[in-house]
This record gives structure tokens, C-alpha cells and sequence, in this order.
């Protein structure tokens, strides 16, 4: 009897989906088929045709509308709720994960305050007054080594009453690159590109990055030698450069890491 029952079921599920809605499609069908070969005075080609167009595409309508399309609702709905379980279980499983590594993160990463080394205000004011001594001693050595050259180059061309002026202008320039300098007389005449390479030489050491650019060496060689520069348009004397082996004074650039000066640059006339 189970058998039966079972055989049973199917059989009645084909009728109802399949069986019934082609005898209700083939009665439709029919009365089309019969209404237009009426139209064309009884032709029964006329007729089968209808027949069948109209019970093809009943079928198809049928097929699309009531099976494909309910399957096709239903996978996306089950897809979606499968989506939405699969975030919520990967969310629950990152918020596990992230409570059990929160404590272990934050002693790693945030050390207490007293595991942290702290110098004393003995040993804090003890490194700042190293380093100032350390500033003063590279400061003491550039002035030195400036004065050298001024005394090895301008001797030959300034007075010697006059040399002591000049070194105290170029003093008062090192300690600020906007000091306008006073004039100082030079004994035998000095082209303005001699005195440029003089100007450069000495700016160079000092530093552009601390102000000592080519404005800034520009004023002050036109303040310290007025008299040469008389008369001279700025952008006409802003090369400092320019020849860099002629005159007796002549272009004398740094070696990187050094601030010496290579006393060859007035040994030809």
C-alpha cells in the first residue's frame, strides 16, 4: 500500500503542473485556431498554423512564468540568506578574536610610564650646556680659520691700519648675515670680480642655509666696498662666481664636509 501511495503522488503532481495547464493551453489553442481559419475561409493551413503558433507560445509563457521564474525567486532568496548568515558568524568570530588579543596588545604597545628612561634635571642641563660648548668650539674654529684667509688674502691690498677693520666687519657679518657692514679702503685696487671670489669664499663657510645667500653676500660686498662697486647694477655683479681662476683673488670652493681654505688664490697676478 505504500508503494502505491507513493506512485501515487507523483502522478498527480505531473497532472497538475504539466497534464491540466497543456489541456487548458491546447483548448486555447483549438478555439484560436478555429477563430482565424475562419478569417481565411475555413483553411486549414491557416488553422494548424495558428494551432500551433499559439499553443508553442502558451507553452513557453507558461514555462518561463510558473516554473523557471518561482526556481529562480527562490535561489536568490536562500543565496541571500546564506550571505547574510555566513557575515554574521565571520563578524561574531572577528569579535571573539579581537577580545582576546585587546589586553595582550595593549600591555606590549603601552608600556607603563616608569619602565620608561628619564634623565634628571642635573643630567638634562648638563647635555644642553655640552652641546652649546660644542656650538661655541665650531663657531671659535670658523672665526679662526676665516681670519687666517682674511690675513693671508687682504694683506697684500689693505693698510695696516685698516686690516683691524676689516677683520671686525667680517666678525660682526659671521655673528649676523643682515649686518651692513662699514666701508673699509683697500690700499692697492681690486677688480669687483677679485672681490667677489673674496665675498664668496667667505660666505661659502658661513653657510647659505643659515642666510649667507647670494643677496645676502651681495649687500654686504657692496656695503664693505662702495667705492669699487660704484655705479654697478646688482644683477650685472650677482655672478660671484664668474671667473673662477682669474684675478689674484681667485675662487676658492670647499671641499664637502670641510670648511678650510686652499690659500692658493693669489699666487699668479
Amino acid at each position: 500500500m505504500k508503494t502505491h501511495s507513493n506512485e501515487t503522488f507523483p502522478s498527480r503532481e505531473k497532472c497538475l503542473t504539466v497534464g491540466f495547464p497543456c489541456v487548458v493551453m491546447l483548448i486555447i489553442a483549438l478555439l484560436a485556431a478555429m477563430r482565424i481559419g475562419a478569417q481565411f475561409g475555413g483553411s486549414a493551413i491557416a488553422e494548424i498554423g495558428t494551432f500551433l503558433i499559439a499553443f508553442l507560445l502558451q507553452f513557453l509563457v507558461y514555462q518561463a512564468a510558473f516554473q523557471q521564474l518561482p526556481l529562480y525567486l527562490c535561489q536568490l532568496i536562500f543565496q541571500e540568506f546564506e550571505l547574510r548568515a555566513r557575515k554574521i558568524e565571520a563578524n561574531g568570530a572577528c569579535g571573539d578574536k579581537a577580545e582576546t588579543n585587546e589586553v595582550p596588545v595593549q600591555e606590549t604597545e603601552n608600556p607603563p610610564a616608569s619602565a620608561l628612561p628619564m634623565l634628571s634635571a642635573e643630567q638634562y642641563r648638563q647635555r644642553n650646556e655640552e652641546y652649546q660648548a660644542q656650538l661655541a668650539a665650531e663657531k671659535a674654529q670658523l672665526v679662526e680659520i676665516i681670519l687666517d684667509y682674511v690675513h693671508h688674502t687682504m694683506a697684500c691690498f689693505v693698510a695696516e691700519e685698516d686690516m683691524a677693520s676689516l677683520c671686525s666687519e667680517i666678525l660682526l657679518w659671521a655673528e649676523n648675515p643682515c649686518y651692513t657692514p662699514n666701508p673699509v679702503k683697500l690700499k692697492v685696487a681690486l677688480t669687483t670680480v677679485e672681490l667677489r671670489h673674496f665675498v664668496w669664499n667667505i660666505g661659502e663657510r658661513l653657510d647659505r642655509e643659515k642666510g649667507y645667500n647670494g643677496t645676502c653676500r651681495l649687500r654686504f660686498a657692496k656695503a664693505l666696498f662702495p667705492k669699487e662697486f660704484a655705479g654697478i647694477e646688482d644683477d650685472t655683479i650677482r655672478n660671484f662666481t664668474v671667473d673662477a681662476y682669474k684675478g689674484r683673488i681667485k675662487l676658492d670652493r670647499p671641499k664637502p664636509g670641510s670648511i678650510a681654505f686652499s690659500h692658493h688664490d693669489m699666487h699668479s697676478a
